[in-house]
């Protein structure tokens, strides 16, 4: 980032905006409308997706502040980045690490397979956790 001019810099965090607000954001609301509610349920508790629902809205917010940044402020603009690498990085292990796993769990416990639909029917019908 030092080494780039003011013109190259400004440019980067314009393209790092663009793909934030754009490409993550929409996964994000994807993910908030349908996923997490119907992960919550699985797991039996309205707030077990809380924490990736806060992790949004952190990556939404240090997004702002990168848009907003004087592109002349480099230590800034670093500060930022490396934050919403971390804020990233860390929800996505979430995701793997945590969230996935326990989905695998509740899904192999249901007695008629996986996402509420039976294996001898093929009929989906009410999830109940």
């Amino acid at each position: 980032m030092p080494s780039l001019s003011e013109e190259e810099r400004h440019e980067l965090i314009e393209r790092i905006v663009s793909f934030l607000r754009d490409d993550l954001a929409t996964h994000a609301e994807s993910e908030g409308r349908d996923l997490y509610p119907h992960v919550a349920r699985l797991l039996g508790d309205p707030r077990a997706t809380k924490p990736m629902v806060y992790d949004h809205d952190a990556i939404r917010q240090v997004t702002a502040r990168l848009q907003e940044a004087d592109s002349q402020d480099v230590s800034l603009l670093q500060e930022l980045l490396y934050g919403l690498h971390a804020l990233i990085t860390v929800h996505f292990r979430k995701e793997e690490e945590l969230y996935l796993p326990l989905l695998d769990c509740k899904i192999s416990e249901r007695p008629d397979g996986p996402y509420g639909f039976s294996a001898d029917v093929h009929q989906p019908h009410v999830l109940n956790p």
